[in-house]
C-alpha cells in the first residue's frame, strides 16, 4: 500500500510539471507563431525559457513595434489568442476525462486532469 501511495505521489509530480511545460510552452508558441505569421518576428520557435520554473519565459515579440505601427489589434489578437487556446484544451481534457477508456488507464487520466488544471 504505502508503495503505490509513494508511486502515485511521484507519478501526480511529475505529470504536474509536464503538463505546466506543455501549457506553457504551447501559450508561448501560440504568441510567437502570430507575431511570426504578421511579420514581427523572424523565427516563431524562437523562445526564451527563462529558469526551470518556466515562470520566466518570454515569447520574443516585439509587441511595441506592433503598436508603433498601429497594428493595436494584431497586438490584441496576439495577446488573447491563448486565452482561446486555454479554453479549448480545458474543454477536451475535459471531455477526456469523462471517457471511460481514458479512465481506465489511471495516469492517463492524471494526464489530462492535470492538463485540464493547468489550463483553468
Amino acid at each position: 500500500m504505502a508503495k503505490k501511495i509513494c508511486r502515485d505521489i511521484i507519478a501526480t509530480i511529475v505529470l504536474v510539471v509536464i503538463t505546466h511545460i506543455l501549457m506553457v510552452s504551447l501559450h508561448e508558441l501560440t504568441h510567437s507563431l502570430i507575431a511570426w505569421a504578421f511579420g514581427f518576428k523572424h523565427n516563431p520557435f524562437d523562445l526564451h525559457f527563462g529558469d526551470f520554473t518556466l515562470f520566466l519565459v518570454d515569447d520574443q515579440v516585439d509587441y511595441k513595434a506592433m503598436l508603433n505601427q498601429n497594428r493595436n489589434i494584431l497586438a490584441a489578437i496576439s495577446a488573447i489568442t491563448q486565452n482561446i487556446l486555454h479554453a479549448v484544451l480545458y474543454v477536451v481534457s475535459a471531455i477526456l476525462c469523462s471517457s471511460k477508456k481514458v479512465q481506465e488507464k489511471v495516469y492517463l487520466y492524471y494526464f489530462f486532469f492535470w492538463f485540464m488544471i493547468v489550463n483553468l
